[in-house]
C-alpha cells in the first residue's frame, strides 16, 4: 500500500528565561520628558532652532502666531500658505526622524507673558481651521493638540477673552470638529464641564461614549503639583482627578511641574496620583528645581513595593513610568516540524502610569 506521511507535530521548546522588568529607560512614542521647541510663524514661513531636535522622542511645539493679530503688533489676516507649508514641513521632519509632538499655538509675542493679544473670535476660529487641517494630516506624529491660543503662553488664563465660557466652547468645538482622531486638550476641567454643559453637582455622573466628540477632550496641566489646586487648575482636586482618571485612561495627559516648595511633588506623595491620573509626559526643562529635586531624592520602601527601584532616583522611577511601559511576563512559541506555521503567545503587563492610547 502507498505510504502516508504522518501529520506534522508541534514542538514546544522550554527555556528558562528571566522576565524581570528592566530599569533601563525606554524611548517610546507619545510619552516621557518632552523638550520645548519654540517656533515663530510669519508670512514668509516659520523659524526655529533645528539643533533643539536631538535624541529626545517627544517635543512641545510652541507656535508663536502673534504676526497674525493686530492686538499683538501684527496684522489681522489668515495664515499664509508659506506659514502652513512651514508647519507641515516641520511635522514631516519630526515624522522622518520618528519623533512626536504636542502642539500649541499662541498670540502672545515670543510665546510670552503678554495678555489680551488675541484677534476677534472669528479670526481665531479661521486660524484654527487652517492649522488644524495641517495637524490632522499627521496623526502618527501629533500626540495631542492643545487648544491654547488664549492668554500668556497660550495657557488659557488672564486674557479677557477666556472669561467667557461660550467663547472657549466655540474654540473647543472648532478643534474637535476639524480633527478626526487627535486628542484635544484644554487647561482646566471646568472648561470640559462647561463644554459638556455639566454643573458641579453633576460631574460625578459624566459618562462620555467613544462615539462622542468629547471623548477626545482632555487636559494639559502647566501648574502640575504646584499647590492644592495646581495653581487654579482644579476647583475640587479629588472630584476633578476622579473625572480625569476615567477620561485620561484613553487620552494623553501631562504638562509642567512647578513651585519648588510644594510638598505635593515629594516622591513619597506624588506617585499614587500620577498613576491614578495616567500621567504621560512632563516638560524636561520646567520647573528645573523640581526636576533637580527628583534627581537628588530616592525611591524607597516608603514610596512603594517596586523593589528593583530601591536606591534609584525619583527621577528614574518617574521617567520609567510616564505613559505606557510594557513588560514581557511570559512567551510561548509553538511551531510545526515543517516550520510552516508559527504561533506566538505573549503575556504583557503595563507597568506605566498611562496607557497605549492609539493603535500602533
Amino acid at each position: 500500500p502507498p505510504q502516508v506521511d504522518p501529520p506534522p507535530t508541534e514542538t514546544v521548546a522550554v527555556q528558562t528565561l528571566d522576565y524581570t522588568e528592566s530599569t533601563a529607560a525606554l524611548s517610546n512614542p507619545d510619552q516621557g520628558f518632552y523638550i520645548p521647541l519654540s517656533v515663530t510663524v510669519k508670512a514668509d514661513g516659520i523659524t526655529y532652532n533645528p539643533n533643539v531636535i536631538g535624541t529626545a522622542k517627544l517635543y512641545h511645539l510652541r507656535m508663536d502666531i502673534s504676526a497674525y493679530s493686530a492686538n499683538a503688533g501684527g496684522t489681522d489676516r489668515p495664515l499664509s500658505k508659506a506659514a502652513l507649508d512651514g508647519i507641515a514641513s516641520l511635522l514631516d521632519l519630526l515624522r522622518e526622524h520618528d519623533k512626536n509632538a504636542i502642539v500649541r499655538f499662541c498670540y502672545a509675542p515670543g510665546f510670552g507673558k503678554d495678555a489680551d493679544c488675541e484677534p476677534s473670535l472669528e479670526k481665531m476660529v479661521g486660524h484654527a481651521k487652517q492649522f488644524l487641517a495641517v495637524l490632522d494630516a499627521f496623526p502618527a506624529t501629533v500626540t495631542a493638540v492643545e487648544v491654547g491660543m488664549v492668554g500668556p503662553w497660550g495657557e488659557m488664563h488672564t486674557s479677557e477673552i477666556v472669561k467667557d465660557p461660550a467663547t472657549i466652547n466655540t474654540l473647543i468645538d472648532t478643534f474637535l470638529k476639524n480633527t478626526s482622531s487627535l486628542p484635544v486638550l484644554v487647561r482646566t476641567p471646568k472648561m470640559i464641564y462647561d463644554y459638556l454643559g455639566v454643573t458641579d453637582d453633576k460631574v460625578e455622573e459624566i459618562s462620555i461614549s467613544p462615539n462622542e466628540k468629547a471623548y477626545r477632550l482632555g487636559l494639559y496641566n502647566d501648574g502640575y503639583l504646584g499647590s492644592e489646586s495646581d495653581l487654579g487648575t482644579y476647583r475640587n482636586r479629588e472630584r476633578d482627578i476622579n473625572f480625569l482618571s476615567a477620561q485620561n485612561a484613553h487620552l494623553p495627559f501631562g504638562g509642567e511641574v512647578t513651585v519648588p516648595d510644594s510638598p505635593l511633588h515629594n516622591i513619597e506623595a506624588c506617585l499614587p496620583e500620577m498613576n491614578k491620573i495616567h500621567l504621560s509626559y512632563l516638560n524636561a526643562e520646567w520647573d528645573n528645581r523640581v526636576i533637580d529635586k527628583w534627581k537628588n531624592s530616592y525611591y524607597t520602601e516608603e514610596c512603594g513595593s517596586d523593589k528593583k527601584y530601591y536606591g534609584k532616583t525619583a527621577f528614574t522611577y518617574i521617567q520609567n513610568r510616564l505613559g505606557y511601559r510594557f513588560v514581557l511576563k511570559n512567551s510561548v512559541f509553538t511551531y510545526s516540524d515543517s516550520s510552516e506555521k508559527l504561533n506566538v503567545r505573549l503575556t504583557l503587563q503595563n507597568a506605566g502610569f498611562g496607557n497605549l492610547n492609539r493603535n500602533k
